[in-house]
């Protein structure tokens, strides 16, 4: 399974993309990390994305592919579920994720 998180918009437009393929993970990390998913309420956030409430607001994307059906969820940061707030942070703080900034579009 991998999950990949993106990060986008505000007032400079770049877009990071972070991503974390949970085979390469130990089996208590690869157990942390379902956990983080099963409480970040992505299913119910997959569809349309939110619109921002200001122009420099960011928004967020979390992908899951490989465990199913794959599974895409949007936020603007004003309708950021807490749970995806973890999800995002553990992703993007842990050693085997690897991340990109590039221009809006890529």
């Amino acid at each position: 399974m991998k999950v990949t998180v993106v990060r986008g918009a505000g007032l400079t437009g770049m877009v990071r993309r972070s991503e974390l393929d949970a085979a390469e993970l130990p089996a208590g990390e690869q157990e942390a990390l379902l956990g983080l998913l099963e409480h970040a309420g992505l299913a119910a956030a997959q569809g349309a994305a939110p619109s921002p409430a200001h122009a420099d607001e960011m928004a967020y994307e979390i992908q899951v592919e490989g465990a199913g059906e794959p599974i895409i969820a949007r936020f603007a940061e004003s309708s950021l579920p807490d749970g995806s707030r973890a999800l995002m942070a553990w992703v993007a703080e842990h050693p085997a994720t690897r991340s990109r900034l590039a221009p809006p579009g890529h």
